[in-house]
């Protein structure tokens, strides 16, 4: 989109009824816990079945401690959006719990980890980083942010292929031209090469097909959908992007194969995957050393 994405949406204040927005009533705090299907367990599959299985269905899989780069992520999208109840779950880790190297000091460490379950756990130099991606953000979509009628962290629940499914939308505009979808993305880069990568590698055109069935649950109009990125390092780059009307069409082919195959492991219980049992031939190794 480039610089023509002020100019395309420039007429953003002119917006259809408020009223016009229409959702189901599920409380935020909650969405995590849900054992509906979202767009990252989806992901999931497409990867592995097995890896969907262990970690969704038998749960034999331990959830992992946050990343850094997730921990930036929430924290960055509380601070844009205000979303008050992400913000009241960011706890800033004191000193007493690390060493002078910043490493975890041990049982200081643990008390203070088992003093505050279910919070975001961030040193003070991530909070501000937060703060700074935030603020280029603003600057970047902050007319949609501040838009009386857009919905920020908006929440859909939906039936597709006899599954449970949710989604939660960064920011969703009604405008005369249909709905503006926009989701915020903390990146190492973002240059079109570079995103280009993360959205192919990381299966980012999932979240294109998945937010885009959510809102077209409630929308008639055509449903637009943005990135908005932010580099999460000087000089703080931030870029607009789509996909292209091809593979816009094509993912949301491939999500509805992926909820149908999933529905099919799940009520069948069989998480095969394609060469189990088999003996595959391996490809040559070209030279030995």
């Amino acid at each position: 989109m480039g610089s023509s994405f002020q100019s395309r949406f420039e007429r953003c204040g002119e917006l259809m009824d408020s009223s016009a927005l229409i959702t189901i009533d599920a409380p935020t705090i909650e969405y995590h816990s849900r054992t509906s299907v979202s767009r990252s367990m989806l992901a999931t599959f497409a990867e592995s079945p097995r890896l969907y299985e262990a970690m969704y269905v038998t749960k034999t899989i331990a959830p992992v401690d946050e990343s850094d780069a997730l921990t930036i992520g929430t924290g960055t999208h509380a601070v844009c959006l205000k979303d008050l109840i992400e913000l009241n779950k960011i706890v800033v880790i004191p000193d007493s719990a690390l060493t002078a190297n910043g490493q975890r000091r041990g049982k200081a460490w643990d008390s203070f980890v088992a003093d505050n379950p279910g919070k975001t756990l961030m040193l003070p130099k991530q909070l501000e980083l937060c703060r700074v991606l935030s603020s280029k953000l603003t600057e970047l979509i902050g007319a949609f942010v501040a838009n009386p009628r857009a919905k920020l962290e908006q929440e859909y629940h939906w039936s597709m292929c006899g599954l449970e499914m949710r989604a939660k939308l960064d920011i969703v505009v009604p405008t005369r031209d249909g709905l503006l979808v926009v989701d915020l993305k903390t990146a190492a880069d973002v240059s079109e090469w570079g995103f280009w990568k993360a959205v192919r590698d990381r299966r980012l055109w999932l979240q294109d097909a998945h937010y885009t069935a959510a809102a077209a649950t409630e929308f008639l109009e055509p449903v637009t959908f943005l990135f908005a990125g932010v580099e999460k390092s000087e000089p703080y780059r931030t870029r607009v992007y789509s996909l292209s009307s091809e593979d816009r069409a094509r993912s949301r082919v491939r999500h509805g194969e992926l909820c149908e195959q999933l529905s099919e492991c799940l009520a069948s219980g069989n998480f095969s995957e394609a060469g189990e049992g088999d003996i595959v031939e391996l490809k040559p190794l070209g030279e030995l050393r």
